[in-house]
C-alpha cells in the first residue's frame, strides 16, 4: 500500500542561505511516533550533511554577535529564534558535520554546541574536539539539565535562565576531561 511519507507530521520547510526551499522537514504529532523527524530524499539540491535549519534567517545576526549556537531540533530552532535568541541554527538529525561547520565558517569561527543534557549528545559533541582544532574553530559546549532540550528549558525556565546558562558556557575541551574523568 501506498502512503505519503509526511502523514502525520508537522511539515517544515528548510530554506538555504538564499532564501530558497531545498527540502523538507516532518515531525511526529504522536508522542510516541518514530522517527521523530524525517527529511526530504536526499538530493543534488538538499544534503542534510552540509544543510542548517535557520541560516537563512539567523546568517546576519551569526556575523554580527561573531558567534553561533547549534541546536539538534528544528522545534529548539524555531522556540529559542521566537524567544529573541537569534543566532543559532539547528542540524537535521545528524550529528555536527564538517560540511555544516564550513558553511559555518563563513560568518564566525566560534561555535557553541547547545545540547540536550542526554549521553548520546555529550558523546557526539565530544567526536568534534579534533574537527574543530583541524578548521581552526573555537568550540565550546553548553549541557542543559537532564530531561531538557533548548525548546523545553526556554518555555519551562524562560529566555533570563537561558542566557545565564549560556554565560557558564565551557570550551568543549574541558568537557572531555571532564566526562574523560567522570
Amino acid at each position: 500500500a501506498l502512503y505519503e511519507m509526511f502523514r502525520g507530521r508537522i511539515i517544515i520547510p528548510i530554506v538555504d542561505v538564499n532564501k530558497k526551499v531545498i527540502g523538507f522537514g516532518g515531525r511526529t504529532i504522536e508522542k510516541e511516533g518514530f522517527p521523530k523527524y524525517i527529511n526530504s530524499p536526499e538530493s543534488t539540491v538538499f544534503s542534510k550533511r552540509t544543510s542548517l535549519f535557520g541560516i537563512d534567517k539567523s546568517r546576519k545576526y551569526i556575523a554580527d554577535s561573531n558567534e553561533v549556537f547549534i541546536v539538534e531540533g528544528y522545534f529548539d530552532f524555531i522556540s529559542l529564534y521566537a524567544h529573541g535568541f537569534r543566532n543559532i541554527v539547528s542540524t537535521l538529525g545528524t550529528a555536527v558535520t564538517e560540511g555544516q561547520i564550513s558553511k559555518l565558517r563563513n560568518y564566525t569561527e566560534n561555535i557553541t554546541l547547545l545540547l540536550d543534557g542526554d549521553e548520546a549528545g555529550i558523546k557526539s559533541a565530544l567526536r568534534l574536539i579534533e574537527l574543530f582544532a583541524e578548521m581552526g574553530i573555537n568550540g565550546n559546549m553548553i549541557v542543559l539539565p537532564e530531561a531538557h532540550d533548548p525548546d523545553s528549558f526556554v518555555r519551562k525556565e524562560g529566555i533570563e535562565a537561558l542566557q545565564k546558562t549560556v554565560i557558564k558556557k565551557k570550551p568543549i575541551l574541558d568537557y572531555y576531561f571532564d566526562y574523560s574523568i567522570k
